[in-house]
């Protein structure tokens, strides 16, 4: 899989970068106002018109597609983990003019480990990892014509967090059957996770 994915709209926005009316110096500059803002919403109507005209782009939409997609570059970087000289080399090889491949690299030289801390920290969109879990046991009286009867019954609670913050509580009522076959299903994944293990 290639580091950024060669559709028309990439290698428009590729285009673009490689343009005259964006010298290198200009990008790092840019790169780096985008690395302090933090996202590309954030930038000046001004700025991003005086944008426009240097790149000869009517349409403001595309310089907001533009810093979407630096800010895209910059995400998968750190997604890879890349090293500044990788970096560079990938985007190269994606199609990136050599000049500006090393503004990117040098603005990524200065922000590369911390965004890739930070993102280790936490997850990336996926599931809440699991924090803890709590559990009470009893019996559940039922009436059923006429007859009272007494099942047992698990309750659990799954409490999940994201980075430092708790996330939520997840409650759920087993009985025994419930229970042992929620249970065979943990040993399975045990035992899948058992093998991945080096």
């Amino acid at each position: 899989m290639s580091f950024i994915a060669q559709t028309s709209a990439t290698r428009r926005l590729i285009e673009l970068l490689n343009s005259e009316g964006l010298p290198a110096g200009t990008l790092s500059s840019l790169l780096h106002l985008l690395s302090e803002v933090g996202q590309a919403a954030n930038l000046s109507e001004q700025d991003k018109r005086g944008m426009a005209k240097r790149l000869k782009v009517t349409d403001s939409r595309e310089i907001d597609q533009l810093l979407s997609f630096c800010a895209y570059i910059f995400d998968r970087a750190t997604y890879f983990s890349l090293s500044p000289a990788k970096f560079a080399a990938a985007l190269v090889e994606a199609g990136l003019a050599e000049d500006k491949s090393q503004a990117f690299g040098e603005e990524w030289a200065l922000m590369a480990k911390e965004r890739i801390e930070k993102a280790r920290s936490e997850t990336l969109g996926a599931p809440n990892k699991f924090a803890s879990v709590n559990w009470t046991v009893g019996l559940t009286a039922r009436t059923k014509d006429l007859t009272r009867e007494k099942t047992p019954t698990a309750l659990l609670q799954l409490n999940t967090q994201q980075g430092e913050a708790e996330k939520e509580k997840v409650t759920i009522e087993f009985n025994h059957d419930e229970l042992y076959m929620f249970l065979k299903k943990l040993d399975t994944v045990q035992e899948q996770i058992d093998q991945l293990m080096p």
